[in-house]
Formats: structure tokens, sequence, C-alpha cells
């Protein structure tokens, strides 16, 4: 299988067959361009990892940075641009609830019937479910933010790891794995009366909002269970 990998920096995934892109030429990628304008019929998956300066909780001044103002709708157009596609990819960026949520990041993924996954301070955003969960290097604190501190771009090691966990998970897969594009969102799901009152009861415990978030993660399981099991 051959990939791309968008705003790829300085990381490298050496043991498969990937493309790699960025707008400035110091990184040295395969194509130095725009990465939204960069056509992908001829890419089998899709890595992309857009600007985070706008969304790090490290950068307090994000609204007086010309980079982080200029690259800040690099994640959602990414999002938009990929969601369209029938093949394979995941977004990666930081971790940083309030914002993105501000934002409207959120509401973008669960429009486009995505995945979404916390892995230690970044988020990951697929059109595949896979547990993305694998050792993470722990971070330190310096001047009262995480931060990550082996050198490794673009996200660290960490990143680094989750890419190559989801890598092989695609590559590996063949036809075990359905993109969410092909799975019938008319899917009925069947409640017994026992799983009624289970829901029920979640909803009077947590609330309304925090439950309704509770239940749409189990039917992304029954999704994904789904895109498995159903080829």
């Amino acid at each position: 299988m051959k990939g791309i990998y968008l705003f790829a920096n300085r990381a490298r995934h050496l043991n498969h067959d990937i493309v790699y892109n960025d707008i400035e030429e110091r990184y040295k990628c395969d194509i130095t361009a725009n990465a939204l304008s960069i056509p992908l019929d001829e890419y089998d998956f899709i890595i992309a990892t857009p600007p985070c300066n706008w969304w790090s909780k490290a950068n307090y001044r994000r609204n007086e940075s010309d980079y982080a103002l200029e690259t800040k709708h690099l994640l959602p157009e990414t999002i938009k641009t990929l969601a369209k596609q029938r093949k394979p990819f995941i977004i990666e960026n930081v971790r940083n609830k309030p914002l993105m949520a501000k934002e409207g990041i959120f509401d973008l993924i669960e429009k486009n019937n995505l995945f979404s996954q916390f892995v230690g301070r970044h988020l990951y955003i697929s059109n595949v479910w896979c547990d993305l969960e694998c050792p993470q290097i722990q971070d330190c604190k310096a001047h009262g933010i995480w931060i990550n501190k082996d050198g490794y771009r673009q996200g660290g090691t960490n990143v680094h790891r989750v890419i190559e966990k989801w890598i092989d998970y695609i590559e590996n897969g063949g036809n075990q794995m359905k993109v969410v594009n092909d799975i019938p969102r008319n899917l009925k799901l069947k409640l017994s009366e026992d799983d009624g009152i289970k829901l029920a009861f979640l909803k009077t415990v947590l609330g309304e909002k925090t439950a309704s978030k509770t239940i749409s993660k189990l039917i992304n399981k029954v999704y994904a269970n789904y895109g498995r099991e159903n080829v």
C-alpha cells in the first residue's frame, strides 16, 4: 500500500511506502506544496498533521501570533477535505478540548460521522475505527505547560508510535476494514427493555449531554465492529 503524509514536517515512517509533503523546503519532503492542493487519487491511505500552533495550550499568545492566525484554518479545512475521501485517513493535532469545542472542531467531527480518540496529549481523527492506545513517553512540565522533550518531530515519539499503530492496522487489515462512509448510517440498534432502563439511568445520573456522549461512544463501537465483520 502507498500512503501520503500531509504537513509531515520532519516525521518519517521508514518501514512503509509513504510520500511526504510539507510547504517548507527545509524539511526536504517529496512534495513541497500546499497540502490541501495535492491530488490524492493515487494513494491508498492518508496521514495529516496540520499545524497545531493555534490549538496548543502552550501558545497563550495565539491571538498575537501571525503564524497561528494564518494556519488556524488548516485543521478544520483538512477535516472537511479528507472527510470526502473513501479511503482510510487519520488526522492528528494537540489536545485542547475547550478551544476545539469553542471553534467547532468536535461539531465538525460529528457532522462528518468520524471517529476521534485522545491518546496522551494528542487528538486523532479518522474515518476508520482502530484502538490507538499504545505506550507513551512521560511528558514533563516546564513553565506550567506539559511538554515532550524527546526531540522528535512531528509531534514527538508519542505521535510516531500512534501513527505507526494505525498504519500497521490499515496495511494488515485488508478486507477486514471498512471506512465509515461504507457503513450504513441507518443501521438499526435493537435495545432490550433492560438496555432502555440503563440508558434512562445514565441520563438521570450523568445528565442528558454527558449521557448522550457516552451513548455515542458505544454506538461508534457498534459501527466499528460492523465495519470489521460485515465485509
